[in-house]
């Protein structure tokens, strides 16, 4: 396998690098990337199935960002095909990777930054602390490299949900991890949490199993924690013109179940305490986001939601 030249995605800030050889063959492979709306799954589609619409999308990999230059040549890139996603910009960068070898397939997360490697540290000490628990992936190594932290760890063959609304499945599973490490001594109960609870990070295998990956902002939050952001956070990234309302309406059956089976009433100060959370948050990053906004807009919002 040769890795000189990568297809990248989106065309704007170029998110995604993958060898040219990965998406010629691209049945069989799990992406990183996983399209949701209707523009990015033509775009997609495109890319995986048309050489001509590829190749203006695709770059040397002298043309790559210095970081994931630095990255490949540490990891010793030769006769190797890869799949990287660059995180978003700011002091919580990272890399994620997939590695494909001759001899295997390895995933990695990646840190140069202060706070990117003391995510990726929390993050391994939650893997070794699950064990496998929740189907988290296990970590197989961890090293720091010239100033670059790495963690490898279990490839999970799964695909990414298709559905962006709650079912069963995924209810239970959260409902299970919110389980863990309850404490309501305080005045008001808190329990383990994933933390970043979207879509994009759960994997499915087969027709019931669901799992989450990407566990590095995982700890202790205020109990429903990642039912609210699967909720509102999906609803604000993926459908922005849907009212708070409205949002709360689609998912009071899965609400009010969960904090049912804690024997909790007082739902609106679990969701008040989720909101104060997730502004901080956000004001933590530096700046002033579209979920920002909406979370701003929640708040205002919820002294006259219904719950």
């Amino acid at each position: 396998m040769t890795n000189n030249k990568f297809v990248y995605f989106p065309p704007g800030r170029k998110e995604y690098f993958f060898s040219v050889n990965l998406m010629e063959k691209s049945r069989g492979v799990d992406f990183l990337y996983s399209p949701f709306s209707v523009s990015t799954k033509l775009f997609w589609n495109l890319l995986l199935n048309s050489n001509f619409f590829r190749s203006f999308f695709t770059c040397d990999q002298k043309s790559m960002p210095s970081s994931i230059q630095t990255i490949l040549k540490l990891l010793d890139s030769n006769n190797a095909a890869f799949q990287i996603k660059i995180g978003t910009e700011g002091p919580d960068q990272k890399t994620t990777l997939i590695k494909y070898s001759k001899k295997d397939i390895t995933f990695f997360k990646i840190g140069n930054t202060k706070r990117g490697i003391e995510l990726i540290n929390n993050e391994y000490a939650i893997l070794n602390e699950l064990n496998g628990k929740f189907n988290a992936p296990k970590v197989k190594n961890f090293y720091l490299k010239e100033g670059v932290q790495f963690m490898e760890t279990d490839y999970i063959i799964a695909q990414k949900i298709k559905s962006t609304t709650i079912n069963e499945s995924i209810f239970l599973y959260l409902l299970n991890i919110a389980s863990r490490n309850v404490d309501s001594n305080e005045s008001i109960t808190t329990s383990f949490n994933h933390g970043d609870c979207c879509p994009w990070n759960l994997l499915q295998q087969g027709e019931s199993n669901v799992l989450l990956i990407d566990w590095e902002l995982a700890g202790k939050y205020v109990l429903g924690y990642d039912l609210f952001t699967y909720v509102f956070q999906t609803a604000f990234l993926l459908t922005p013109n849907i009212s708070n309302r409205q949002i709360l309406e689609d998912n009071m059956v899965w609400i009010q179940r969960f904090f049912d089976n804690f024997d909790i009433e007082d739902i609106k100060q679990y969701l008040s305490c989720f909101v104060i959370a997730k502004l901080e948050d956000e004001k933590r990053k530096g700046k002033v986001s579209k979920l920002t906004k909406k979370y701003l807009q929640l708040h205002q919002d919820l002294p006259n939601l219904q719950l």
